[in-house]
């Protein structure tokens, strides 16, 4: 039943209630949806909010001009705890930060730890623990215009209704770096180690293509190539797409330098309905500072890219994307999968705030790509889990197919034959892991 709860509420001509009985017990317990939106933007998100009501949540849509503000802006904190009527909630913001145009406009939050200290921020939209990890799930389709707005609706509508043959996992690594010949091929050694451990984590019902800018290992691919590889895999369908390596808000790194730029992430055309694409890189959803926004803005503004993604407004540092991919990677493990994106993402943040971590290998990537033994981490922890935000709805149905593990282990068999003769790669005991 589609339940709209006007909060001080804008009029969308679309959608008439009258006459609404008190809400019985098993209502009170519907899962929440709420809209927070500007009265034209509302207006193009019509579909999406009749979407979401025949799902069965008790959909609210929130016109920030009608808030109450607070220190020059509408106190959309206060009206999300007042809307909510449930735990189970689920938070979509639609519209841009980096304009003052009312139609468009909902301002972000600001950052209070580290160097998060005054940045944009939605994290405090999601009422975090005293461990930075946010309590709800809450994303952000940064529309500038209602056409752009019309866009990302119709993508995650056209997501959630496909029927997917396969469900398929891209992982692109790029190549760490390092001052001297040692220092790269030891720091290749230690991710190589990582990604490999976590690749036979993932559940068999999923088929995950990687490909790596790393010697010695099933997935490599020729330094020159990995970029042409990686948009490649980007331009097929997919439901997840994790990149892990160095990035500026232009463009993903590897050896050879920027491989994937930003006009390319805004420009990637998929076969198929592109799903969420997850960047364990630095400044990926930049909104404004040096070198201009970041490719994961670009991304989610290009009408045929990812539907969502789940990245940093700064510079992450390596050990907490590790936590954040290892916080995706305890969905992904699962036999049967959450199947609604706010899931993954609340498992992010998760990792980022609690997830594990020796001493020991926090130190080493702390000194390799972190603050080099100065900040503790669990201030470290603070910051990232307010600079990492997810571009998207997390209300999002997640379409997955329904695979018989019996013969996924048998396509696994035949594929390992297959890369015998140089074709596909899936380690035994695993998911179906392909080399491109």
């Amino acid at each position: 039943m589609l339940r709209v709860r006007q909060l001080l509420c804008l009029w969308l001509p679309l959608f008439v209630f009258s006459g609404l009985s008190a809400q019985t017990e098993a209502e009170e317990r519907q899962p929440d949806w709420l809209l927070i939106t500007t009265p034209d933007l509302a207006q193009a998100a019509a579909p999406l909010i009749q979407r979401r009501g025949e799902q069965g949540f008790a959909v609210t849509v929130i016109d920030i001009s009608t808030l109450a503000t607070e220190e020059g802006g509408p106190n959309i904190s206060a009206a999300i705890q007042t809307a909510r009527q449930s735990d189970d909630c689920r938070v979509l913001i639609l519209g841009t930060w980096e304009t003052t145009d009312s139609a468009v406009h909902v301002p972000a939050l600001r950052g209070i730890h580290g160097r998060m200290m005054g940045k944009m921020t939605d994290h405090g939209y999601g009422l975090p623990a005293d461990d930075g990890g946010v309590t709800l799930a809450v994303g952000r389709l940064p529309a500038r215009t209602t056409a752009e707005a019309k866009s990302m609706v119709t993508r995650i509508l056209t997501f959630e209704d496909q029927q997917p043959k396969q469900n398929r996992i891209q992982v692109s690594v790029g190549h760490p770096g390092g001052r001297s010949e040692f220092e790269r091929n030891f720091a290749a050694g230690v991710i190589r180690s990582a990604v490999d451990l976590r690749l036979q984590r993932i559940a068999s019902s999923w088929t995950t293509n990687c490909i790596m800018d790393l010697e010695d290992s099933p997935y490599s691919v020729p330094a020159a190539k990995f970029g042409d590889r990686m948009q490649e895999l980007m331009q097929q369908e997919y439901v997840f797409s994790v990149y892990s390596g160095h990035s500026s808000p232009a463009a993903v790194y590897s050896r050879n330098g920027p491989v994937v730029k930003r006009s390319d992430f805004g420009s990637l055309k998929a076969a198929g309905p592109a799903g969420v694409f997850l960047s364990c890189g630095c400044y990926s959803c930049q909104v404004e500072g040096f070198n201009g926004q970041g490719y994961g803005i670009a991304s989610i503004r290009n009408p045929n890219g990812p539907v969502a993604v789940m990245g940093a407004f700064g510079e992450s540092w390596a050990a907490h994307g590790q936590l954040a991919f290892d916080g995706a990677l305890s969905c992904l493990a699962q036999e049967d999968p959450p199947r609604q994106l706010g899931d993954y993402w609340l498992a992010v943040q998760r990792g980022i705030a609690r997830g594990q971590i020796t001493q020991a290998e926090f130190l080493l990537y702390d000194m390799a790509d972190g603050s080099g033994g100065q900040v503790p981490l669990d201030q470290q922890r603070l910051e990232h889990a307010e600079m990492w935000t997810l571009l998207g709805d997390p209300a999002m149905r997640i379409p997955l197919a329904e695979i018989d593990a019996s013969k996924a282990n048998e396509d696994g068999a035949k594929d390992r034959a297959e890369d015998r003769a140089g074709g596909a790669a899936k380690p035994a005991d695993t998911s179906s892991l392909q080399k491109n």
